[in-house]
Protein backbone atom coordinates (compact mmCIF):
# COMPACT_ATOMS: atom_id res chain seq x y z
CA UNK A 1 0.00 0.00 0.00
CA UNK A 2 1.18 3.57 -0.54
CA UNK A 3 2.93 5.10 2.52
CA UNK A 4 3.45 8.80 4.12
CA UNK A 5 6.80 9.66 4.86
CA UNK A 6 8.22 13.17 6.11
CA UNK A 7 7.86 14.67 2.48
CA UNK A 8 5.03 13.10 1.07
CA UNK A 9 2.87 10.28 0.08
CA UNK A 10 5.70 7.50 -1.82
CA UNK A 11 4.25 5.00 -4.12
CA UNK A 12 4.96 2.25 -6.80
CA UNK A 13 2.15 2.93 -9.96
CA UNK A 14 2.14 0.22 -12.41
CA UNK A 15 0.15 0.99 -15.25
CA UNK A 16 -0.17 0.98 -19.64
CA UNK A 17 -2.28 2.61 -21.14
CA UNK A 18 -3.73 2.15 -25.70
CA UNK A 19 -5.94 3.50 -27.44
CA UNK A 20 -9.39 3.44 -27.93
CA UNK A 21 -11.58 3.63 -31.27
CA UNK A 22 -15.22 2.79 -29.29
CA UNK A 23 -15.52 4.60 -26.56
CA UNK A 24 -18.78 3.42 -26.15
CA UNK A 25 -17.97 -0.10 -26.99
CA UNK A 26 -15.06 -0.01 -24.39
CA UNK A 27 -17.86 1.75 -21.83
CA UNK A 28 -19.95 -1.02 -22.42
CA UNK A 29 -17.39 -3.63 -21.99
CA UNK A 30 -16.18 -1.85 -18.56
CA UNK A 31 -19.45 -1.90 -17.40
CA UNK A 32 -19.55 -5.50 -17.58
CA UNK A 33 -16.29 -6.76 -15.63
CA UNK A 34 -15.83 -3.50 -13.65
CA UNK A 35 -17.52 -0.96 -10.93
CA UNK A 36 -18.00 2.63 -11.55
CA UNK A 37 -16.15 4.45 -9.24
CA UNK A 38 -15.93 8.35 -10.21
CA UNK A 39 -15.93 10.56 -13.09
CA UNK A 40 -13.22 12.88 -13.47
CA UNK A 41 -11.82 16.15 -15.24
CA UNK A 42 -8.09 16.35 -14.72
CA UNK A 43 -5.84 19.15 -14.97
CA UNK A 44 -2.12 18.94 -15.29
CA UNK A 45 0.38 21.31 -15.51
CA UNK A 46 4.15 20.30 -16.09
CA UNK A 47 7.14 22.12 -15.02
CA UNK A 48 10.61 21.50 -15.80
CA UNK A 49 13.32 21.29 -13.01
CA UNK A 50 16.58 21.00 -13.97
CA UNK A 51 18.48 17.89 -13.51
CA UNK A 52 15.51 16.41 -12.20
CA UNK A 53 12.07 14.42 -13.20
CA UNK A 54 9.07 16.73 -14.28
CA UNK A 55 6.82 18.42 -11.10
CA UNK A 56 3.24 18.24 -12.05
CA UNK A 57 0.39 20.21 -10.45
CA UNK A 58 -3.26 18.21 -10.83
CA UNK A 59 -6.44 19.68 -9.90
CA UNK A 60 -9.04 17.35 -10.09
CA UNK A 61 -12.63 19.39 -9.78
CA UNK A 62 -13.50 19.79 -6.05
CA UNK A 63 -10.38 17.07 -4.67
CA UNK A 64 -7.13 18.78 -2.88
CA UNK A 65 -4.83 19.45 -5.64
CA UNK A 66 -1.22 17.20 -5.85
CA UNK A 67 1.83 17.83 -6.39
CA UNK A 68 3.71 14.50 -7.88
CA UNK A 69 7.29 13.90 -9.19
CA UNK A 70 7.63 10.46 -10.64
CA UNK A 71 10.29 8.40 -11.37
CA UNK A 72 9.81 6.33 -14.41
CA UNK A 73 10.98 2.99 -15.99
CA UNK A 74 9.24 0.87 -18.86
CA UNK A 75 9.30 -2.45 -19.06
CA UNK A 76 7.26 -3.82 -22.56
CA UNK A 77 5.19 -1.18 -22.83
CA UNK A 78 4.29 -0.86 -18.89
CA UNK A 79 5.52 1.82 -16.97
CA UNK A 80 6.73 1.63 -13.56
CA UNK A 81 6.74 4.58 -11.47
CA UNK A 82 8.20 5.52 -8.56
CA UNK A 83 6.03 8.93 -7.61
CA UNK A 84 5.64 11.28 -4.23
CA UNK A 85 2.80 13.00 -3.66
CA UNK A 86 2.27 16.55 -1.86
CA UNK A 87 -1.22 17.97 -1.01
CA UNK A 88 -1.11 21.63 -2.43
CA UNK A 89 -3.79 24.27 -0.98
CA UNK A 90 -3.59 26.15 -3.88
CA UNK A 91 -2.62 25.02 -6.93
CA UNK A 92 -2.70 28.44 -8.76
CA UNK A 93 -0.83 30.11 -6.04
CA UNK A 94 1.88 27.02 -6.63
CA UNK A 95 1.87 27.31 -10.30
CA UNK A 96 2.32 31.11 -9.61
CA UNK A 97 5.02 30.63 -7.28
CA UNK A 98 7.09 28.48 -9.86
CA UNK A 99 6.58 31.26 -12.96
CA UNK A 100 8.29 33.91 -10.04
CA UNK A 101 10.94 31.49 -8.99
CA UNK A 102 11.95 31.19 -12.83
CA UNK A 103 11.06 27.16 -13.16
CA UNK A 104 9.60 26.84 -16.74
CA UNK A 105 6.10 25.29 -17.36
CA UNK A 106 6.88 22.40 -19.84
CA UNK A 107 3.45 21.83 -20.77
CA UNK A 108 -0.58 21.03 -19.70
CA UNK A 109 -2.52 17.86 -20.12
CA UNK A 110 -5.99 18.08 -19.56
CA UNK A 111 -8.31 14.35 -18.87
CA UNK A 112 -11.90 14.00 -18.86
CA UNK A 113 -13.11 10.32 -18.62
CA UNK A 114 -14.48 7.56 -15.41
CA UNK A 115 -12.61 5.78 -13.28
CA UNK A 116 -13.47 1.80 -12.66
CA UNK A 117 -12.25 -0.58 -10.24
CA UNK A 118 -12.02 -4.76 -10.76
CA UNK A 119 -9.99 -6.39 -8.05
CA UNK A 120 -6.74 -4.20 -7.27
CA UNK A 121 -6.47 -2.57 -10.42
CA UNK A 122 -7.77 0.87 -11.10
CA UNK A 123 -8.50 1.53 -14.85
CA UNK A 124 -9.80 5.02 -16.66
CA UNK A 125 -11.40 5.69 -19.65
CA UNK A 126 -10.52 9.54 -20.86
CA UNK A 127 -10.23 11.59 -23.44
CA UNK A 128 -6.81 13.36 -23.44
CA UNK A 129 -7.28 16.76 -25.38
CA UNK A 130 -5.07 16.96 -28.49
CA UNK A 131 -4.64 13.07 -28.52
CA UNK A 132 -7.84 11.40 -28.46
CA UNK A 133 -9.28 8.35 -25.92
CA UNK A 134 -7.27 5.88 -23.95
CA UNK A 135 -8.04 3.08 -21.29
CA UNK A 136 -5.37 3.43 -18.89
CA UNK A 137 -5.11 -0.18 -16.25
CA UNK A 138 -3.03 0.77 -13.27
CA UNK A 139 -1.80 -0.89 -9.78
CA UNK A 140 -0.79 0.95 -7.01
CA UNK A 141 1.43 -0.74 -3.84
CA UNK A 142 4.53 -1.75 -3.24
CA UNK A 143 6.57 -4.68 -4.74
CA UNK A 144 9.80 -5.95 -3.45
CA UNK A 145 11.75 -6.90 -6.60
CA UNK A 146 11.82 -6.91 -10.30
CA UNK A 147 9.73 -10.28 -10.14
CA UNK A 148 7.05 -9.01 -8.34
CA UNK A 149 6.61 -5.58 -10.70
CA UNK A 150 7.10 -8.34 -13.63
CA UNK A 151 3.91 -10.64 -12.19
CA UNK A 152 2.21 -7.06 -11.94
CA UNK A 153 3.03 -6.20 -15.74
CA UNK A 154 1.48 -9.47 -16.76
CA UNK A 155 -1.40 -9.14 -14.91
CA UNK A 156 -2.34 -5.64 -16.79
CA UNK A 157 -2.20 -7.46 -19.94
CA UNK A 158 -3.85 -10.34 -18.76
CA UNK A 159 -6.95 -7.57 -18.06
CA UNK A 160 -6.33 -5.34 -21.49
CA UNK A 161 -7.14 -8.77 -23.17
CA UNK A 162 -9.93 -9.59 -21.47
CA UNK A 163 -10.99 -5.67 -22.01
CA UNK A 164 -10.33 -6.97 -25.90
CA UNK A 165 -7.43 -4.81 -26.11
CA UNK A 166 -5.36 -5.30 -29.28
CA UNK A 167 -1.32 -5.54 -27.81
CA UNK A 168 -1.11 -3.17 -31.47
CA UNK A 169 -2.82 -0.46 -29.30
CA UNK A 170 -0.82 -0.16 -26.56
CA UNK A 171 0.89 2.91 -25.96
CA UNK A 172 4.28 2.61 -24.27
CA UNK A 173 4.85 6.74 -24.49
CA UNK A 174 4.14 8.94 -21.60
CA UNK A 175 1.60 11.13 -22.67
CA UNK A 176 3.71 13.83 -21.57
CA UNK A 177 6.16 12.94 -24.53
CA UNK A 178 3.24 12.49 -26.86
CA UNK A 179 2.01 15.86 -26.09
CA UNK A 180 5.33 17.86 -26.41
Amino acid sequence: MPRWNDIGLIMLEIEMKAWVDDREAMLKRLGEIASWQHDFHKKDVYFKVKSAPDVRIRTNGDNPALLTRKQKVMIDGVEINTEVEYQVGDADAFIQLMRDIGVKERLRKEKIGSAYRYKDLLIELSTVTGLGCFVEIEWVGECANRDEQIAVKDKLYAFAELLGINSLDIEPRPYSYMLK
